[in-house]
């Protein structure tokens, strides 16, 4: 297994949030691997990314002991949104982000999410989305079409409806998925708005860099968990 990561952060007045990933490794070969999406328009919003960064590298200790089981798994990605949001709870406020944490063991991987951050994975030159973004224009999805065309064309899907903030704690959402032969992508939602054939265009998979980037006018932040060469 490989994993790469890779970040695009645009620097304009008035822009408060910021794109970033992180990872931490234990000794049962398990990985976790995060993208955070701090909410542009929310002061404080990068201050909280910066704060979960070292927050969670304080629990590197912590991973290492974690048993390689679903229940443990999710218990532990379950504590450290929980236990971060209490630590900063009625302070940076406004302040928010979007998350998505993914753990991955020898046969699975398990995410847990708030916010418009997704889990993908690459097969057969296509990206299939795994999980679904907390944002308005999930209300206005019909499920008898194509479910990302509308996602992206939808002119509510920059309103998000759960967020790791220090207000109120949302519903975390937990998926679980068997581990397959491909490329995982954890994409913050400058990546997932572009169609398959320009994130292709962007990411150069072999060089392991964003390609010349034009006309792009939202942050970017990518993880590439690669599974093909095991």
């Amino acid at each position: 297994m490989e994993h790469y990561e890779l970040l695009y952060n645009l620097e304009k007045p008035n822009k408060f949030g910021k794109d970033t990933v992180g990872s931490l490794s234990s000794r049962h070969t398990l990985n976790l691997y995060y993208v955070l999406d701090g909410h542009s328009k929310h002061p404080n919003s990068s201050i909280l990314v910066s704060n979960f960064q070292e927050y969670i590298s304080l629990l590197a200790d912590d991973f290492q002991k974690l048993e390689p089981t679903d229940a443990e798994i999710v218990s532990f990605l379950r504590k450290v949104l929980t236990d971060f949001h209490f630590k900063y709870q009625r302070t940076l406020i406004p302040g928010a982000m979007s998350i998505i944490i993914a753990v991955f063991t020898s046969s699975q991987v398990i995410s847990a999410h708030l916010g418009d951050c997704r889990l993908g994975k690459i097969s057969e030159n296509n990206i299939n989305w795994l999980t679904m973004p907390h944002n308005l224009a999930m209300s206005y999805i019909d499920k008898s079409l194509d479910i990302e065309i509308q996602l992206r064309n939808c002119e509510y899907n920059h309103i998000v409806t759960r967020s790791l903030n220090t207000k109120v704690l949302k519903k975390i959402e937990f998926n679980i998925f068997d581990l397959e032969k491909c490329q995982y992508l954890l994409v913050s939602d400058g990546v997932w708005k572009l169609e398959n054939e320009k994130i292709f265009n962007l990411i150069d998979l072999k060089e392991q860099y964003f390609s010349p980037i034009s006309n792009i006018e939202d942050d970017m932040a990518l993880a590439i968990i690669d599974y093909t060469t095991e």
